[in-house]
């Protein structure tokens, strides 16, 4: 009887230390423009610090950009489940050879970590390179829809004579964006505009009068007022060991 009772005691108590050890490990995130992925950690040394590497691939789910038209990096500093702090020291990105929508972010960092430790909590940082505040947007028509352009969107267009009629959301602020029209390698300017920026949701919906119609197919151009830089954040839960 006592056997059976001390039995029941250590299940219980492996039961408790099981659920308390339990992490959800999540080794894999995305957004709407980039999937990231833990591929190692492994030992090592950087001048002549020892500690251990993360490596990480990045790959772009969009077909508009690669993924070398961002820029990423990794916590500067880590703190595992004990409170235990890793800093680090060197970060690098490296492309892959003949593959221009993936590459692998490896980043290391000291002390080296104990060995009774099961998991890591990290993000990947990233940034995009590839914002201009001058797009020029060729072939529009009357009809026009879902036209995506450094991550802008026209939603529709549509012209009636020498009006322009205009939805456009964008990831910049949309405050003060601007609207020309390119011709014969000239700008043309409307006459009169009326502009609604809903700053909430970063969305303009405008009409624009030109001084003639407007041809069937036309080249627009769209000026941001300013750009604000844009840093992502995807967190990972990696397992360690």
């Amino acid at each position: 009887m006592k056997w059976m009772t001390l039995f029941g005691m250590l299940c219980f108590l492996c039961a408790c230390q099981t659920t308390e050890s339990a992490v959800d490990l999540q080794i894999e995130n995305q957004n709407s423009h980039l999937d990231v992925e833990f591929e190692t950690i492994e030992t090592g040394d950087w001048d002549g610090q020892q500690g251990f590497f993360i490596t990480i691939s990045v790959t772009s789910v969009m077909e508009q950009y690669q993924a070398d038209e961002f820029s990423y990096a990794l916590d500067s500093l880590l703190t595992d489940e004990n409170g235990a702090t890793y800093e680090a020291l060197h970060s690098e990105t490296l492309p892959l050879e003949n593959e221009t929508e993936q590459v692998k972010v490896r980043q290391f960092y000291t002390p080296e970590l104990p060995d009774d430790l099961s998991h890591l909590d990290i993000t990947v940082f990233a940034k995009p390179l590839y914002y201009k505040r001058e797009l020029v947007i060729p072939e529009m028509t009357d009809g026009t829809t879902n036209r995506f352009v450094n991550d802008l969107l026209i939603n529709k267009a549509e012209t009636d004579g020498r009006r322009l009629m205009i939805e456009i959301s964008d990831v910049q602020p949309i405050s003060g964006l601007s609207l020309s029209l390119i011709q014969d390698n000239e700008e043309i300017y409307p006459v009169f505009s009326t502009t609604n920026y809903l700053e909430d949701t970063n969305q303009l919906i405008a009409s624009y009068d030109f001084a003639t119609p407007l041809p069937d197919l036309f080249t627009l151009k769209l000026t941001r007022l300013h750009l604000e830089e844009q840093i992502w954040k995807l967190p990972l839960t990696i397992p360690v060991g």
